[in-house]
């Protein structure tokens, strides 16, 4: 890593004495590649740890410390009712069927760290067949 941050910095040092412009990978003027991404909604207070969301399956999880119950009242209200729900190794599972895709939310209590209120939420959408 070190050959290399000194290498570029070389590169630019030997550019700007002789007043010409490095092309970077990041120009945007002449990218002509469309970037997607697929909201998935979260809680406010979420602190997310990842995010997969450039295309399907799409995937956000985070931690929030909202209940069980208002984390399923949260995706009620965004996604519809679910069409089922199951707990299964003390995580709550959520299936809604949502326009295209469907989307399974988990909800699973970080109650083994002491004194800990957080919840892991896994939302993660797939589009239809």
């Amino acid at each position: 890593m070190k050959t290399i941050k000194i290498a570029a910095v070389s590169l630019l040092c030997l550019a700007s004495m002789q007043n010409t412009a490095i092309a970077t990978p990041y120009s945007s003027s002449s990218d002509t590649t469309a970037t997607i991404s697929i909201d998935i909604p979260m809680l406010a207070d979420a602190k997310v740890f990842a995010a997969y969301t450039d295309s399907m399956p799409a995937v956000v999880n985070y931690f929030t410390q909202a209940d069980t119950e208002q984390i399923r009242q949260y995706y009620t209200e965004k996604f519809g009712v679910p069409v089922s729900e199951r707990t299964q190794y003390g995580r709550l599972e959520l299936y809604f069927d949502y326009m295209q895709s469907d989307v399974r939310v988990i909800v699973d209590p970080q109650d083994y760290l002491p004194e800990s209120n957080m919840q892991e939420v896994d939302v993660i959408m797939t589009a239809k067949p």
